[in-house]
């Protein structure tokens, strides 16, 4: 199976233990597919710059197993953030922080393009210009999963489910009515997650739960969401479209990155 995800690849800095770890939803993404089926063929579109970070990235890559060939290097700055963790490990963006860098005008190559068109299962962050795109250029046959972050970044997400097979959102408990709706009114598998309580999803008038595993101490919760919906969506096609099961597969893989700061691969 072909599995492709594209979105931001950048350096998260945590200030407060003056570490830094490759960040970004297509690492997180990629690097969850490597430990669950090393065997399939996982690639990932994103853009490093010249600079230090981007070179490590690189490096890091290489020496996690990942296939680079798809990932542009451009002269600038990659992508970088500074987070906080508070003492629940809680994570939280530090304002001002982000920057940008080389993905100000990343474009997909026809490579990229191509490599996409032949993808059974594609992830996509729904902020990520190029997925109108996407949309246009999807095939029958192709499973979307489209990240559209939490509630509070105010995406739109109605008139995007058309093309899309799963769509991921961070919400809280009491949102769950207006996304059952939605799932109903649209005919999408919608899936809430909602940290220490658990996911949701909603498909076909059904509803499914699943808590979250409690552990005495989280360390860090970056990432956690990509990792989710890496381990969902592959388990999803590979059990026969089995909800529960994606949703367990998906909760036991994202309750691991709750157990180290980041991807856990460190770089600075």
């Amino acid at each position: 199976m072909k599995l492709v995800t594209l979105s931001a690849c950048c350096a998260d800095n945590y200030p407060q233990i003056n570490e830094t770890y490759i960040g970004g939803n297509a690492f997180n993404q990629a690097l969850t597919w490597h430990a669950i089926a090393p065997q399939e063929n996982i690639n990932l579109i994103c853009c490093l710059g010249t600079d230090e970070n981007g070179q490590k990235i690189k490096a890091a890559m290489v020496e996690n197993g990942l296939d680079i060939s798809h990932v542009s290097i451009k002269e600038g700055e990659t992508s970088r953030n500074q987070l906080r963790v508070d003492e629940k490990g809680d994570r939280f963006g530090i304002e001002g922080s982000w920057v940008n860098g080389v993905n100000d005008d990343f474009q997909l190559t026809e490579a990229d393009w191509e490599l996409i068109a032949q993808a059974d299962l594609i992830n996509i962050a729904g902020h990520n210009p190029i997925l109108p795109e996407l949309l246009k250029r999807k095939k029958a046959g192709q499973c979307l999963s489209v990240d559209f972050l939490d509630k509070e970044n105010h995406l739109y997400i109605e008139p995007l489910l058309e093309k899309t097979d799963i769509a991921f959102i961070t919400v809280r408990p009491s949102d769950k009515d207006f996304y059952k709706a939605l799932a109903d009114k649209t005919g999408k598998l919608i899936v809430t997650t909602m940290g220490k309580y658990g996911s949701m999803a909603f498909y076909k008038g059904e509803i499914f739960q699943q808590d979250a595993i409690d552990f005495e101490r989280i360390i860090d919760t970056t990432g956690c969401g990509d990792t989710y919906q890496a381990a969902f969506a592959y388990y999803y096609l590979t059990s026969n479209k089995d909800i529960r099961e994606a949703m367990k597969q998906g909760t036991y893989w994202a309750s691991l990155a709750t157990q180290r700061w980041g991807s856990g691969i460190r770089i600075g």
